[in-house]
C-alpha cells in the first residue's frame, strides 16, 4: 500500500533523541511505498508549505493517490485546518485519510461544545482515527461516539531501542545514598512542573540534588526560585542540551522527574526509562498510560511539594523494585516493529 504523510518540516525534529516523528516516519519509509508532504515550517509566511502541498496535490492528480491512505499528524486548530483542507483533496482522490492526534490542546477542546463541534467538522474527511494511549481512545470516545478510534503509541528510534536493549543485559543500578542526583529535562514553559520539583527540593535532605536540563522563557524566574529558597548549591541548570550531552546526563542520573501537566505522551519519560531511570510525573490524562506503576510513580494531579518530596523518597526506598523495569516496557511497547504492526491494522481496517 501507497502510505503519503502529511506533518511538520522534519527538519524540526531530527536534532533530537525524542524524535518520536522521525522515527514512525523512519519505520514507514521501510516498509511502504512512502512520500512525506511537508505542511508546516517554523518561521515560514504566508503557509507557504501548506498551499505548496495543496498545489502538489492537485497536480499529482487521482492517479497518484487512488488507492493510497494519507496519514495526517494532527496538531493544534490551525494544524487541525491544514490537515483538513487536504483531507479533503485527498478524499476526492479516493484515498484512505487517517487523523493521527498528538497534541494536548486536543482535551481542551473537547471541554466545550464549540471545541467539539471544530473536532466533529474537522473529522468528517477522515476514515480512521488514531490517538496514542487507551485514555485518548476513551476522552475522544465519551464526546463523540462511534468514531473509530485507533491506539499507536509513539515509537522510540533505533537508537533508544538500542540503549534500553543493553540495559536490560547490564548490572542493576545501585540505589543511591550519599549522592541522590534527580534530573528534570524539558523546555523552560508554563505547565511543565520544574517550579514544583524545585520546591520540593526545600523540603528534602541535601543529598538530593537536581539538575534542570533545557532552556525556555521561564529559566530566569526558575533561578530566582532557587535563590530564594537558598538552593543554589543542590541545583544546576544545564541550558540546552546536544544528543550526546543528553546521553551523557541520563546515564549519569538516578531519577526522572517531571509532573508537567502538558503532555499528550511524553516522550522524555520514555527516553528516561530506556536507560533505567525510575520516572515521576504527573498523572494526569494520559501520563498514567505511559508511566505506569512499575517503572516510577505518577502523582495526583493537585500534587503538593510535599506529595512530590514524599515521592522522590520512596522512590529512593524502593529503588530496586524498579530496576530494569523501564527498559523492558519500552521494548516491548515502544519499539518500532512493534509500531509498525499496529500501523498496519489501521491501515487495513475497513
Amino acid at each position: 500500500m501507497k502510505v503519503r504523510f502529511f506533518g511538520p518540516h522534519l527538519f524540526l525534529s531530527r536534532g533530537g533523541m525524542s524524535s518520536a516523528l522521525t522515527a514512525f516516519v523512519g519505520g514507514l519509509e521501510r516498509h511502504y511505498d512512502f512520500e512525506y508532504t511537508a505542511t508546516q515550517k517554523d518561521g515560514e509566511r504566508f503557509f507557504q508549505s501548506w498551499l505548496a502541498g495543496v498545489i502538489y496535490m492537485l497536480k499529482q492528480g487521482k492517479g497518484h493517490y487512488q488507492d493510497s491512505a494519507c496519514w495526517f499528524h494532527m496538531g493544534p486548530w490551525l494544524s487541525m485546518l491544514r490537515k483538513f483542507s487536504l483531507a479533503l483533496i485527498a478524499k476526492c482522490f479516493r484515498a484512505k485519510c487517517i487523523a493521527h492526534f498528538h497534541s494536548p490542546t486536543l482535551d481542551q477542546y473537547l471541554d466545550s461544545k464549540l471545541g467539539t463541534l471544530f473536532v466533529r467538522l474537522i473529522l468528517v474527511p477522515f476514515d480512521q482515527v488514531v490517538v496514542l494511549t487507551p485514555w485518548w481512545k476513551t476522552r475522544l470516545l465519551e464526546v463523540i461516539p462511534h468514531l473509530s478510534v485507533n491506539i499507536v503509541a509513539n515509537p522510540i528510534g533505533s537508537e533508544l531501542e538500542k540503549i534500553a536493549t543493553q540495559r536490560l543485559s547490564a548490572p542493576s543500578r545501585q540505589a543511591p545514598v550519599s549522592c541522590i542526583k534527580v534530573l528534570s529535562m524539558a523546555r523552560l514553559v508554563e505547565g511543565k512542573g520544574i517550579e514544583l520539583v524545585i520546591s520540593s527540593f526545600s523540603l528534602l535532605p541535601k543529598q538530593y540534588e537536581l539538575t534542570i536540563a533545557g532552556d525556555g522563557p521561564l529559566k530566569n524566574q526558575l533561578i530566582k526560585q532557587v535563590h530564594d529558597l537558598n538552593l543554589v548549591d543542590r541545583v544546576t541548570f544545564t541550558g540546552w542540551l546536544g544528543n550526546d550531552e543528553k546521553k551523557s546526563i541520563l546515564e549519569d542520573s538516578d531519577i526522572f522527574c517531571l509532573p508537567s501537566e502538558y503532555d499528550s505522551f511524553g516522550m522524555v519519560f520514555i527516553e528516561a526509562m530506556s536507560f533505567g531511570l525510575p520516572v515521576i510525573a504527573k498523572g494526569w490524562g494520559p501520563i498514567p498510560d505511559v508511566v505506569t506503576h512499575d517503572v516510577g510513580i505518577a502523582v495526583p494531579a493537585d500534587c503538593s511539594s510535599e506529595q512530590l518530596a514524599r515521592s522522590l523518597q520512596d522512590i529512593v526506598l524502593n529503588y530496586s523494585a524498579y530496576q530494569q523495569k523501564g527498559p523492558k516496557r519500552v521494548i516491548n511497547h515502544y519499539a518500532i516493529e512493534n509500531i509498525r504492526h499496529k500501523v498496519e491494522q489501521v491501515l487495513h481496517k475497513d
